[in-house]
């Protein structure tokens, strides 16, 4: 399946990898990869308009849409965001950046130009857009991915600024937490506002 193969977010699934997704509900015979905190844009290689998530379909024993957006909307909440070890968000970011750095260099549309690391568009956002490495990007998902980044680490910024006024059990999720820049007690400087995304 493509969702093993590369992607803006990563390269591709090692073939010696274990299988975690596979199942009769689903029917993947190799792992599975959403990136679910660009939800409804999940997967790393679809980020055409509309977004492939908006077309998930639920059933009485499951709403996988619905679910999506909670896990997704948890990295802007103090509980999730410290719960996420940001060295993947990272890592995840800079694959983006590296994987997109060409498109951008090579647009030559007129309808597109490129503003506070967001595309603005002279027309439709969904049509409009650049084509890249691991497909078409339209400029709707591009700004939206950028600015998932950008609210992850604004929020990460945001809490650890704030570490010694949190209640006792997000500071307990700070204390536990691998990731060392909570561990190291300063800010995390990068992504804090979307004008400072390079």
């Amino acid at each position: 399946m493509a969702d093993a193969g590369p992607s803006y977010f990563g390269d591709a699934t090692p073939e010696t990898a274990p299988i975690k997704n596979n199942g009769p509900l689903c029917g993947w015979n190799t792992p599975l990869r959403l990136s679910l905190g660009t939800f409804p844009w999940v997967y790393g290689h679809r980020l055409q308009s509309p977004a492939p998530a908006l077309a998930w379909k639920s059933n009485a024993a499951h709403q996988p849409a619905h679910r999506a957006l909670q896990i997704a909307s948890g990295f802007w909440q103090a509980e999730g965001n410290l719960r996420q070890d940001a060295r993947d968000v990272v890592a995840h970011w800079k694959h983006w950046r590296s994987a997109i750095a060409g498109p951008l260099a090579d647009n030559q549309s007129p309808a597109l130009r490129l503003e506070k690391q967001l595309l603005r568009v002279q027309g439709d956002e969904h049509t409009l857009g650049l084509n890249g490495p691991r497909g078409f990007i339209s400029a709707a998902a591009f700004n939206y991915i950028q600015s998932r980044f950008a609210a992850f680490f604004a929020m990460r910024r945001a809490l650890i600024r704030a570490r010694h006024r949190l209640i006792p059990e997000l500071r307990a999720l700070a204390d536990q937490s691998p990731d060392p820049c909570i561990a190291a007690r300063r800010p995390f400087a990068p992504l804090a506002r979307l004008d400072e995304l390079h």
